[in-house]
């Protein structure tokens, strides 16, 4: 009996919460409404308990589409195998598919360096575990140019490819350029899981940035748990929603400016919700770190100069437009389904075909060595925002990794 042979096998593990799964139900959407046939490796990774339920939007997506899903010893070959996010491969793997495949590539969703130093995950046990796992080589593919420099400075010798997978948002499914504010007063928002390191550091940073003032109203998705406790009483111009209160377009498009900081130890690999809001035509006003992903299509500034920039805006109704323009039709050219699937040809394509993407080997530096042996097997990992140790691997550990959304 011949083996099946699929354009795209797709290795994901349907538990992860928030971006990834996202993303990679919106790309298979995208990559079935083009033709391209597909299968998919289900990773139960053990960086989930057993039971972490999965995505919903990704299980349904899967199931909807009737997606061959390949089981352990199954044969079959393709033409790109893609791994996705490294944080599912990094503690190893049950035995898979034995799948035959033309290109490998691993999607960083993640990057493995944290703000502050630390590894979220070490690439160079992730490659040796798809080895395992798969067989062969697999080239490391960033998400966004801050995910590529991370890799790059990780010191972690891995084979990374010049070009990005860009997270897919379809413009034409959430709004368009806007001539000017919603309402007589700006709107100030920002939406996000209730993870604390999604939320600035210091809370002065965060009552700057969404000032209590009577000529701004502000609406914050995704504000519940520590980061309210932190803030203690809600200012009087506040509206706040617990996450999953309100469907994320319905809230984007009620609000003029995306005004958004982390913490200092979180690292944002891209920032899809970011991009969601732009889609929207909201303006986004973004901590300088975020510049090297989103370049001019957003505006930068810190904490204490955020509501100057949103008063100058509200007052110039041209400049406004001008800057929701600029950013909606950012996201329409990186990240709308044509460059998305151009990124698949492209990877798909034979290595050696004029024009196909190139691949930069990391250099080995002594410091990334040294952050390897000082973390061994006590690798930092993040799941959910939540930095947790990956030994050992029980009781509290556990149910700090479960994620929401």
């Amino acid at each position: 009996m011949t083996s099946p042979h699929y354009d795209l096998v797709l290795a994901l593990d349907p538990r992860f919460p928030g971006g990834t799964s996202t993303a990679i139900s919106r790309e298979l959407e995208a990559l079935l409404a083009a033709g391209v046939s597909l299968a998919v490796v289900r990773v139960n990774a053990p960086v989930f308990p057993t039971d972490q339920p999965d995505h919903p939007g990704l299980a349904a997506r899967i199931a909807e589409a009737t997606i061959p899903v390949l089981t352990p010893g199954q044969v079959a070959s393709c033409d790109l195998l893609v791994a996705h996010n490294p944080m599912a491969f990094e503690l190893g793997l049950p035995p898979q598919p034995r799948i035959t495949a033309r290109r490998r590539i691993i999607i960083a969703h993640h990057v493995p360096v944290d703000g502050l130093g630390g590894l979220f995950y070490d690439p160079v046990r992730v490659q040796r575990r798809l080895a395992d796992a798969f067989g062969g080589e697999f080239h490391w593919v960033p998400i966004s140019e801050g995910c590529r420099r991370n890799l790059m400075d990780s010191g972690a010798p891995v084979p990374v490819v010049d070009r990005f997978w860009p997270p897919l948002v379809d413009v034409a499914k959430w709004g368009r350029p806007r001539d000017g504010l919603l309402g007589p007063i700006p709107v100030i928002g920002r939406h996000s899981r209730p993870d604390r390191l999604k939320w600035p550091s210091r809370i002065e940073d965060l009552r700057a940035m969404y000032p209590e003032a009577p000529d701004v109203r502000v609406r914050l998705l995704g504000y519940e748990g520590a980061i309210a406790r932190e803030v203690g009483p809600t200012p009087s111009n506040w509206e706040t929603l617990p996450f999953g209160a309100e469907p994320v377009d319905r809230f984007l498009s009620e609000i003029d400016f995306f005004v958004y900081q982390h913490h200092d130890r979180f690292v944002e690999t891209f920032g899809l919700t970011i991009a969601e809001a732009m889609a929207s035509g909201a303006v986004a006003i973004l901590t300088p770190n975020l510049r090297v992903n989103f370049a001019d299509a957003a505006l930068f500034a810190d904490p204490p100069d955020m509501p100057a920039i949103v008063r100058r805006l509200a007052a110039d109704p041209a400049a406004f437009a001008r800057q929701s323009a600029i950013g909606w039709d950012w996201v329409r050219t990186q990240c709308g389904p044509e460059r998305y699937l151009e990124a698949v040809r492209a990877l798909a394509a034979d290595p050696t075909a004029p024009g196909a993407p190139s691949v930069t080997m990391v250099t080995e530096t002594e410091g990334g060595r040294r952050k390897r042996r000082r973390h061994g097997r006590r690798t930092m990992l993040r799941q959910a925002g939540r930095l947790v140790r990956a030994v050992p691997f029980g009781g509290q550990v556990l149910d700090r990794l479960r994620g929401r959304g």
